[in-house]
């Protein structure tokens, strides 16, 4: 089975612990079209699909399924994110 977009986000998401919340505070949109992305119910538009590939640094193509490429690479950036969400996550008391 060829993975599709959503799952490709999800499997990027939760490796790098992040929720739901997290990715549409990242992208400016909600929570609930993050899981639609997720379910795939719902497709990014073109700019979105270039802000998830520019926070956990992956090619566009890698998200399209046209790639196989590892994703490692993008573990440097995504940790940054990571790391801010939890600061941020402690100084809220979550």
């Amino acid at each position: 089975m060829n993975k599709k977009i959503g799952d490709r986000i999800k499997e990027l998401r939760v490796k790098h612990g992040l929720t739901q919340k997290d990715i549409a505070a990242l992208l400016d949109v909600s929570p609930s079209t993050v899981g639609m992305y997720e379910q795939n119910r719902r497709e990014p538009d073109a700019n979105t699909i270039i802000k998830i590939s520019e926070q956990f640094n992956v090619s566009t193509d890698y998200l399209l399924g046209n790639s196989k490429e590892n994703e490692s690479y993008g573990t440097l950036l995504i940790s940054k994110f990571g790391i801010l969400i939890k600061q941020e996550r402690e100084q809220k008391g979550i």
